[in-house]
């Protein structure tokens, strides 16, 4: 199928078959049929000059390597229906500059986006439990990140090594919005920066007496000093060398 640059399949069509239109170089374009439930593995693997895969709401699963090494690949909507999105999906879509996994996805598997160099944009769903290795390894391009999600919930969640590129990216969540730096400042004890200089402290315990986190090549310094007994807050609180809050419910006894 190497000629073919177009293709369109009956409405009556309900399923697809294993790596269908692999290797199909020359195809551009490609609409999937409603009522197809998946994409399936290896469906359009090699596809290298796909620039547009319309995926219809039936669609509930994108098998592995649905898309690998679709390097044109610019514009695919993942639709809110799908619930599961398989390893190497879109590895290579060197393209790719924004893309979307819907909250019904809770684990983004090995590989998934590896080399989408030219990803900018990706908004991951609020039920998302588990990013496995590598499912972002080599997105330098990557800037934002929009969990759908509280910062706890992101925080919590399970981020397995080699995804270097969000941790790089902008942080935006549903509670904070932009996040421009995030860290640990104590037992049980987190700092969140925002975007607009508002610096919140969260947790229980003592803080430390410094810690520093350089962000986008930065400097942002935490400077706590810690109270001592049974104080659980710091009596003031230093980001880029200004006064951010003073403690005023000092317990009697500190």
């Amino acid at each position: 199928c190497e000629s073919i640059t177009g293709l369109t399949l009956p409405s009556t069509v309900n399923s697809i078959g294993i790596y269908a239109f692999s290797d199909c170089a020359s195809l551009t374009s490609f609409s999937i049929p409603s009522g197809v439930p998946k994409v399936p593995e290896g469906c359009f693997a090699g596809c290298e000059s796909l620039v547009i895969a319309t995926i219809p709401d039936s669609v509930s699963e994108i098998g592995e390597r649905a898309f690998y090494n679709c390097y044109k690949l610019s514009m695919t909507s993942i639709p809110a229906s799908v619930r599961f999105i398989g390893d190497y999906a879109y590895y290579g879509c060197s393209e790719l500059i924004t893309a979307a996994v819907p909250s019904g996805v809770t684990n983004i598997g090995s590989w998934t986006f590896g080399h989408c160099a030219s990803l900018q944009t990706i908004s991951i769903g609020g039920n998302t439990e588990f990013i496995a290795p590598y499912a972002f390894y080599g997105c330098a391009g990557l800037e934002n990140v929009h969990f759908g999600g509280t910062y706890a919930k992101w925080d919590s969640l399970a981020l397995m090594d080699d995804n270097e590129a969000l941790n790089n990216a902008t942080l935006h969540t549903s509670d904070y919005g932009t996040i421009v730096g995030h860290s640990s400042c104590g037992d049980n004890v987190t700092w969140i920066l925002d975007g607009n200089g508002n610096l919140m402290i969260k947790g229980s315990g003592n803080m430390y007496d410094y810690d520093s986190e350089t962000v986008n090549d930065e400097l942002i310094i935490v400077e706590a000093y810690v109270l001592r007994s049974r104080c659980s807050c710091p009596q003031s609180v230093f980001a880029l060398g200004h006064l951010i809050a003073y403690a005023t419910n000092t317990q009697q006894d500190c």
